[in-house]
């Protein structure tokens, strides 16, 4: 639970968190008055919209496994329950893997969850793409089912599939069948790779055994305005995992550029990053 130093922070600056919810709402209902527009390009737009829209609101549901939406604790395991179910996500589960991922955070035992982890050990453009994609992630999840195992995102899944079915069953069952369909394109091919770019400058090309924030995870220093609102400040991410009691939008006065170059490269935006991580890719693909 926060700490009175995150306590003390957080009073310095109000919690936005209700703007965000409001921001996803109203972009959700757009996202699904375009859908049902009788124009191709308005219903294109739409699933779009709803993917990026879906993308945001997972950081959203991590500021709600932080205990940092609302001040009451039924309502916000109540928003990121609901939240979670749009994208599969249980938000139970989500919050005790990601624990474990700041406990653990350094050390050999410590796991990516959404399958991030297993970016390191893909071996061919295949595996890549089932990454940016989330695919290893739903395999984790019939693996659970079939086998029986307990797989780390397998659990994060498991108890919204059969939720989500009976609620794709009933929109088809009131002649829904559209909203069903681009709900499933616009997570597929929009929100789970738009999460995958949001959530791997995290931790990628950092040294996985440290105990050294700086050194295990990232920050990316100058991110527009827009990249923090959409990523919710997920830019500051090692002051996240030195502070996590802390409202996102209050981490970046704990900023240390001077440390924070000891250890990694300083990228200025995400442009950067993003250009260091794709040559990197093509460096291992020509391996």
């Amino acid at each position: 639970m926060p700490s009175q130093l995150g306590a003390k922070a957080n009073g310095e600056n109000k919690n936005i968190f209700l703007y965000k919810l409001i921001i996803i709402i109203v972009i959700q209902a757009l996202s699904i008055l375009l859908i049902k527009s009788s124009s191709i390009s308005l219903k294109f737009t739409g699933v779009v919209l709803l993917g990026l829209i879906n993308a945001h609101s997972i950081q959203i549901i991590h500021q709600c496994s932080h205990f940092l939406g609302f001040k009451n604790k039924k309502i916000n395991d109540l928003v990121g329950s609901l939240l979670g179910l749009q994208v599969f996500i249980n938000f139970s589960s989500y919050r005790e893997v990601h624990f474990q991922h700041h406990k653990k955070l350094g050390t050999a035992e410590d796991t990516e969850f959404f399958g991030l982890d297993k970016l390191n050990k893909a071996s061919n453009m295949l595996q890549f793409v089932q990454c940016v994609f989330g695919l290893s992630k739903y395999n984790d999840l019939m693996t659970g089912i079939l086998k029986k195992k307990e797989a780390t995102s397998g659990a994060i899944l498991k108890n919204v599939v059969f939720l989500n079915l009976i609620i794709m069953t009933g929109l088809v069952f009131i002649g829904q069948s559209d909203l069903v369909i681009t709900w499933v394109l616009s997570l597929i091919l929009i929100t789970e790779p738009v999460h995958f770019l949001i959530e791997i400058p995290e931790h990628y090309g950092c040294k996985k055994i440290s105990k050294e924030k700086y050194e295990n995870t990232r920050t990316i220093k100058s991110a527009s305005k827009v990249a923090r609102w959409f990523t919710s400040w997920n830019n500051f991410h090692v002051e996240h995992h030195l502070n996590q009691w802390i409202f996102p939008e209050n981490l970046e006065p704990f900023f240390d550029e001077e440390k924070a170059s000891r250890y990694n490269p300083i990228f200025n935006n995400y442009f950067e990053f993003y250009s260091f991580f794709i040559k990197d890719v093509m460096k291992r693909e020509a391996k």
